[in-house]
């Protein structure tokens, strides 16, 4: 693989391209799983500039990359719940209590909410882009006291998965809604997730900014280096009414959380 640079210097990746050809390869196999474990070993040994020039070189193939991501994703919810509700539900039983691995990964990476927002005077939580296995709006469910936990999903299969799992943990806390996040109204929300794979985010943003109060919290879900093959970067051009006050910690498939804030004078 070579890559012509904007300043006009040529690079040549060819182990790098080996790497990129065999990730495809598994993709296409059916190994979706296969094909973004690769390209995220393969981030851990490229620098920042030469993540970002690698992506721009494989901006053809990124749209299988994102189907492969998806495709990972929703088998690894659909197993994790499943495995989930095998357990028998009791009283005070929280989702942390019984996940696997993979489940557990997910919830601990978005920790770092409770260290930048103030959840005290948290109402009603909203989570764009709940997925089957809304572990996000489970972390908050176990570990504050929020009274509506609202889980936002286009797909009816993840509607139906967050119905399920709200009623394993005999939860009226926990809600979900057929809803696109770019058509919702926030008016009541106090904080927002935006998850990694919700598209597109500019529009879901714009959306909260014109629905939401003024106080609301927001936290956008973000790729960084080869994680950009897979979502869609909302960071990198927000809004003008928005500033980013926090980046979360980096994660082993390449997103982090974005914690952001309205300007005062907007």
């Amino acid at each position: 693989m070579t890559v012509t640079h904007p300043q006009g210097v040529v690079t040549s990746y060819a182990p790098t391209a080996h790497e990129v050809v065999a990730a495809l390869s598994r993709g296409r196999g059916g190994d979706a799983a296969g094909a973004i474990i690769a390209m995220a070993d393969l981030a851990t040994r490229l620098s920042e500039s030469e993540a970002t020039i690698l992506v721009g070189a494989l901006s053809d193939v990124a749209a299988e990359f994102t189907r492969f991501y998806a495709d990972w994703i929703c088998a690894q919810e659909a197993a994790e719940v499943q495995a989930v509700l095998a357990y028998g539900p009791r009283p005070g039983l929280n989702y942390r209590d019984v996940v696997g691995h993979a489940g557990a990964t997910h919830y601990d990476r978005v920790a770092d909410m409770l260290t930048h927002v103030d959840f005290s005077n948290c109402a009603r939580f909203v989570l764009v882009g709940a997925g089957e296995l809304p572990s996000t709006a489970l972390h908050v469910h176990d570990r504050t006291g929020v009274a509506h936990i609202a889980c936002l999903d286009t797909r009816l299969e993840a509607v139906r998965s967050v119905e399920t799992l709200a009623a394993w943990l005999n939860s009226d806390r926990l809600s979900a809604l057929h809803f696109d996040g770019a058509q919702y109204d926030y008016s009541d929300a106090d904080v927002i997730f935006v998850a990694n794979m919700v598209t597109p985010k500019q529009v879901v943003l714009a959306r909260i900014l014109d629905t939401a109060p003024h106080h609301v919290r927001i936290i956008l879900r973000d790729p960084y280096s080869l994680g950009l093959l897979w979502a869609e970067e909302g960071g990198a051009a927000l809004d003008p009414r928005l500033s980013i006050i926090a980046r979360g910690a980096g994660s082993r498939f390449l997103s982090r959380d974005l914690f952001l804030a309205r300007h005062a004078s907007n």
